[in-house]
């Protein structure tokens, strides 16, 4: 992917899974500005009504009968041993084992998706969260109807000679209504996750019509920390 420093308008080269899934904090070579760079979008989930089978390309022939099993007479073999002496074995090992592996690799991956998956699995279906409270499973609280911050970008700017933190980003309506912005705030963290400041703001608009993005942009005295810094933005949640 290509991203683009927000200060200077450098443009670099980077490879996807250099950033990951849930995005990283990058610095510009060129002027040094440091901002959280987020992958691209996500594709949409494929539909797979296509690929239901045509009811009138479907045979109405039944399949051939298969022919009958021959027979063999005891008298026949090894001077007339009962038939049962000549029942087939069944194998063991080989058929099940691989089976039970299927099986378990499956499993494994609807676990694993579920785990992995877990907020935005909440997010579409509310329902889904009495079911991870019951496993003792954390999920995040879903934003305020289908409000999700996007194009999200912070880091250090001079204003009037003195640094500031600044951070800038959108916020869409993911719903089919027409929603409150909420207020947000901004957290500061060290490089070990401790939270060394907070503020909130507001974005550009406070409604926002189905499908419709507003801006954000906030700009604050810098904490005094020499280390690399994370700033997270969400919505202030309702009191």
């Amino acid at each position: 992917m290509i991203i683009t420093c927000p200060s200077c308008s450098a443009r670099f080269r980077v490879a996807d899974q250099a950033i990951g899934s849930e995005g990283r904090v990058v610095r510009c070579g060129r002027c040094a500005y440091s901002w959280h760079q987020m992958p691209p979008a996500a594709e949409p989930p494929l539909d797979l009504s296509d690929a239901l089978p045509d009811p009138s390309m479907l045979s109405s022939t039944p399949p051939a009968a298969l022919p009958p099993e021959p027979r063999f007479d005891p008298r026949e073999r090894d001077g007339g041993r009962p038939e049962a002496a000549y029942r087939p074995r069944r194998r063991r090992g080989g058929g099940s084992l691989a089976g039970w592996l299927l099986f378990l690799l499956v499993l494994a991956a609807i676990v694993g998706g579920g785990w992995y998956w877990r907020d935005k699995i909440v997010a579409a279906v509310p329902e889904m969260a009495k079911l991870y409270a019951w496993l003792g499973v954390e999920v995040k609280a879903p934003q305020d109807g289908r409000l999700e911050i996007i194009n999200y970008t912070f880091g250090r700017r001079l204003v009037d000679s003195e640094r500031k933190l600044a951070v800038a980003g959108e916020i869409a309506n993911r719903s089919s209504q027409q929603l409150s912005v909420p207020m947000l705030r901004a957290r500061v963290l060290d490089q070990s996750g401790n939270e060394l400041m907070t503020w909130d703001f507001e974005a550009n608009e406070k409604v926002l019509a189905p499908g419709a993005t507003t801006r954000f942009e906030s700009i604050h005295e810098h904490p005094d920390y020499g280390g690399e810094l994370d700033v997270q933005v969400g919505f202030v949640p309702a009191q």
